[in-house]
């Protein structure tokens, strides 16, 4: 046999051997990508028909995109209000309706609770933004009532160097990452002088996607959700849920949690954002007032010492907790009525005294 012969004969034996691994390779390939669709797909039944238990472990993390649910097509409180709608593709999942109007609430063009105002303040006036949850937006409050209204009032009837205007900004239901979003979407287009983040303590139920999953193409997989609870989670939201005696412990736990790490983090970040853009950035802190019965009692002193550490360089913290257990004694008197559980106009106001001699501080020594 020639030597050619003999080399042709090799070379179909590799070429026969190489199509062989290639043919396995896509095969193996297929098998693993019909296992991991299987898989997706059984995890996906076991969760959507209960074969798992919902209020712990993997179930209830898959489940757990966002803790806080609000009516979205507008009923709060029972009321068919048509405040707020769905925002599909969007982080917010949520958002008030621009140019909405239920009783004493209005929603202006810009899709926030308050009169229409121009993207630039009216020169000589000081405009002032307040991010926030349902403590800031004041459902069941008259717009003057809330902080952003008492806070405008007290500026303008305090200070001799210009006028004041205070937006609104607040969402009921909104975490810290929701008023992340809003933050870079909708109040740094108002050009604000100051920028104060109502925080509430429930602000850090940031969903498990978010703190564990990220936001990539990954992140809605089952099998992605599996990997990472087998490996990264150590307790889900659920999980503290279930595991807290009460409220009290809920929320001390939150607030020892990976998720109040990823909402410390958020509000570094939007205080460093406020510098850069000309604004100063304040982090006001809510007191609680349900789960105990006397301010002499607190409970969560140790959160609000938590959130005070925060304070540094651009992020400036108000505490109204002293002010608070100085002037009152019973957290009810300081509820909107028994089935609002929300500061009423009297908490708002000293509050608003709080934040506006910080702010008044600032522009008598500019």
């Amino acid at each position: 046999m020639s030597n050619a012969k003999i080399r042709s004969q090799k070379q179909t034996s590799i070429g026969n051997k190489v199509g062989i691994c290639v043919s396995n390779a896509i095969l193996l390939a297929l098998s693993i990508l019909l296992a991991m669709a299987a898989g997706e797909l059984a995890l996906r039944v076991a969760v959507r028909f209960k074969c798992l238990p919902r209020d712990r472990g993997f179930a209830a993390f898959a489940l757990q995109r966002d803790v806080r649910r609000i009516y979205v097509r507008g009923a709060y409180d029972g009321n068919d209000l048509g405040l707020f709608r769905e925002t599909p593709g969007s982080e917010l999942r949520w958002e008030p309706v621009p140019s909405a109007h239920a009783g004493a609430i209005r929603i202006n063009a810009g899709g926030f609770r308050g009169p229409d105002v121009y993207f630039l303040p009216v020169q000589g006036v000081t405009r002032i933004a307040i991010l926030g949850d349902s403590q800031a937006f004041g459902m069941n409050l008259a717009e003057s009532d809330t902080l952003a209204g008492a806070l405008e009032r007290k500026l303008n009837t305090t200070s001799r160097k210009g006028k004041f205007e205070v937006l609104n900004f607040g969402v009921p239901g909104y975490n810290t990452q929701q008023e992340m979003l809003v933050f870079r979407q909708k109040v740094l287009v108002y050009h604000p002088s100051f920028i104060v983040l109502y925080y509430s303590l429930n602000d850090p139920e940031i969903p498990d996607s978010t703190v564990f999953l990220g936001s990539g193409p990954l992140s809605s997989s089952y099998l992605y959700m599996l990997a990472v609870y087998s490996f990264k989670v150590h307790s889900s939201m659920a999980d503290l849920r279930r595991e807290s005696r009460d409220l009290v412990d809920y929320y001390i736990r939150l607030h020892e949690s990976v998720y109040f790490t990823r909402c410390a983090e958020l509000i570094r970040q939007m205080a460093a954002e406020s510098e850069s853009h000309g604004a100063l950035f304040y982090l006001v802190i809510a007191p609680e007032v349900n789960g105990f019965e006397h301010f002499a009692s607190y409970p969560y002193e140790a959160i609000h010492a938590r959130l005070r550490d925060l304070e540094s360089g651009p992020l400036r913290v108000i505490d109204p907790l002293t002010s608070f257990k100085s002037a009152y004694d019973s957290p009810v008197t300081l509820w909107v009525n028994d089935h609002d559980i929300h500061f009423n106009a009297v908490a708002q106001s000293l509050v608003a005294d709080l934040v506006a001699k910080r702010i008044l501080s600032k522009t008598i020594s500019q």
